[in-house]
């Protein structure tokens, strides 16, 4: 089978585009789908929101327990009883809610645990929460998870270590302490952090500092975060550029990120993000297809990197959002890549290679040279056309059988022997088409044709008005001279060449005018004609001389004959537009002798016998007119 490729048209054309930006779209969205494993464009985003440093709300306060602390309350009652004594103060002094971020475990009920909960109880069970956890050893009294709210204090961390987001283990079936924090609703849903906001800027008191009446006067309205500060527990949160930070701190950010509507904000950076990557795809792609060459291509796209910079620096700045200029930037220049290389016909280099049936060299020139706007084919060893473009296929009528009759024809026409390559093809039965073929390689069969059916018309056109009289249609001095110097001597090719000279037309010139003299040449040159083989050369000299070279063998009486013919041509009187005329011819020839190694030697005889004809006219005129007069 011919397998037919390029892309000649517009509408092929249109199929590659649909093609590369299939590709495009493809490799697009599997840069955005791993756009989360991109560590540059983390840093990125990282570094921007956390510049910018935004100070946390009044609303939440972190209550530290430091280790003197611990060490002064040396055991958990009272631990547990301190809790209370606080729980109860902050419910005098107006607080909103308590969070105790800890798990609160022990097999039995000690006095701090009933006391903690009539204080949980106290302060409501909705506006109070602690942590729980399904580890066995970590269990608390039953009456502590009926006073208060549980909450998962498990937050699980990036692949990279830090906290951008509060997000529970698969296996929490409690709520997010952050949502809780924000709007006391208990949702086990993941939220966002803000990293715009400074951990330093969060209202932080020691657990002693609580029982200032002072600060108890600022807790109205407050949220309180009970929490190990990094002296009293290494657990702790590793944020983005800030580092390590207490987990008070972390969940007071939390707790501000979901308030402030964070969530809805990275969804609406995340949209603009996705069409920001669509534009860039769209963008790469066109720079890929329409610019004219890949100097122009790598000119421009610098100027996309930095729209899409400028788009990323909104969205971090502007929308407090982390961005993906990185991940963007390549989804750009991947479309751009794939165009360039649908441009330059490497996916169907790639399928010609595993095809099988072509080597690199000829998929690459195949590949190379199939788009053009004219037939290219590729032939095979055995004579047949292995690969043709649409034009191809339809200039010379071929169909998908590479080892059809008409194939192995235009095969056999372009190399008709080993080593040989035909230069110029004639093509067609009725219309004919001449073709003008050009091998771009010297071991590769691909060839390419130029339809040069006008140009070699034009030719040919021109090169018979130069050997062609335009009075008569005959050949001029030219052309006669050309047919004389392609006769083949040493091969003793055979000719007869005559000589004819007019007698009587300078008089119907002088009388009538040059226009008859004209009309008369015409007509003589229509009677010589008609008697003479076309493939025999007859010839308007000049004035009104005219030749003949007959080619072939002839007698001497053959040839007296001949210029017998030509002179009875001329015996019967010519009617032309302003009269009846009468004028003679007298014609000389020279038959082509064994001897004779040129042709002017031919020349020479033919030339000397006319004028002798034409002196022998003269003088039976002379006689003639003598005779009339003595009569």
């Amino acid at each position: 089978m011919i397998w037919a490729s390029g892309q000649s048209e517009n509408l092929s054309r249109t199929r590659l585009s649909r093609r590369a930006i299939m590709a495009a779209a493809m490799v697009a969205v599997l840069l955005w789908a791993f756009r989360g494993g991109n560590v540059v464009d983390r840093i990125w985003s990282d570094l921007l929101t956390a510049s910018q440093k935004l100070p946390v709300s009044s609303e939440y306060v972190v209550v530290n327990i430091r280790s003197q602390d611990m060490v002064a309350l040396w055991d958990v009652s009272s631990l547990r009883h301190a809790f209370a004594e606080r729980v109860l103060a902050l419910k005098a002094a107006g607080a909103k809610r308590i969070l105790l971020d800890m798990f609160l475990s022990g097999t039995t009920m000690t006095t701090g645990d009933r006391d903690l909960s009539l204080a949980l109880r106290d302060f409501g069970k909705d506006r109070s929460a602690f942590g729980r956890t399904t580890d066995p050893g970590f269990a608390a009294p039953t009456a502590l998870y009926q006073a208060a709210t549980i909450l998962e204090l498990g937050i699980l961390s990036d692949p990279d270590g830090h906290f951008r987001s509060v997000r529970l283990p698969s296996t929490s079936l409690t709520g997010n302490p952050a949502i809780w924090l924000a709007s006391g609703q208990v949702d086990i849903r993941h939220s966002p952090v803000d990293l715009r906001l400074d951990p330093d800027s969060v209202t932080v008191y020691s657990l002693d500092e609580t029982k200032r009446p002072e600060v108890l006067a600022k807790m109205k309205d407050k949220v309180v975060i009970f929490s190990l500060d990094r002296s009293a527990s290494r657990s702790r949160a590793s944020l983005p550029v800030y580092g390590m930070v207490d987990r008070g701190r972390f969940l007071a950010i939390a707790a501000d990120s979901y308030k402030s509507g964070t969530d809805a904000r990275l969804r609406i950076a995340g949209l603009f993000g996705m069409v920001l990557a669509v534009v860039t795809l769209c963008a790469g792609l066109f720079i890929g297809a329409r610019t004219r060459s890949i100097r122009a291509s790598l000119t421009i796209f610098p100027v996309l990197c930095i729209g899409v910079i400028a788009c990323c620096l909104y969205v971090n700045l502007g929308l407090g959002a982390p961005s993906n200029p990185v991940t963007t930037i390549s989804i750009g220049a991947m479309a751009m890549t794939v165009a360039i290389g649908f441009r330059l016909g490497i996916p169907e280099l790639i399928a010609g290679l595993f095809a099988g049936d072509l080597s690199p060299e000829e998929a690459w020139l195949w590949r190379s040279q199939a788009d053009q706007d004219r037939p290219v084919l590729l032939f095979g060893a055995d004579g047949s056309v292995r690969r043709s473009n649409p034009i191809g296929l339809g200039a010379f009528d071929l169909n998908e059988e590479k080892h059809s009759e008409r194939a192995l024809q235009l095969a056999r026409l372009c190399m008709p022997g080993i080593g040989e390559r035909a230069e110029i093809l004639t093509t067609g039965e009725r219309s004919k088409t001449r073709w003008r073929v050009e091998w771009p390689h010297n071991s590769v069969p691909l060839a390419v044709f130029f339809d040069v059916t006008d140009q070699v018309s034009k030719v040919e056109d021109l090169r018979r008005k130069l050997v062609t009289d335009p009075l008569t249609g005959l050949q001029n001095r030219s052309g006669f001279d050309a047919a004389l110097a392609g006769i083949n001597m040493e091969s003793g090719a055979q000719f007869v060449l005559f000589y004819m000279d007019m007698n009587g037309f300078k008089q119907v010139n002088d009388t009538l005018g040059h226009d008859a003299g004209d009309e008369l040449l015409a007509v003589v040159a229509r009677r010589f004609s008609s008697i003479v083989r076309e493939r025999d050369v007859l010839a308007r000299l000049g004035g009104d001389e005219f030749g003949l070279c007959v080619h072939g063998e002839m007698s001497q009486a053959g040839a007296r004959r001949l210029a017998e013919k030509l002179q009875e041509t001329l015996n019967s009187p010519i009617r032309l537009k302003k009269g009846e005329v009468r004028v003679g011819v007298a014609v000389g020839f020279s038959i082509r002798a064994a001897n004779d190694t040129s042709t002017a030697e031919v020349i020479r005889r033919a030339d000397e016998d006319m004028y002798r004809q034409k002196k022998a006219q003269k003088e039976q005129d002379r006689r003639g007119a003598l005779r009339n007069l003595s009569a």
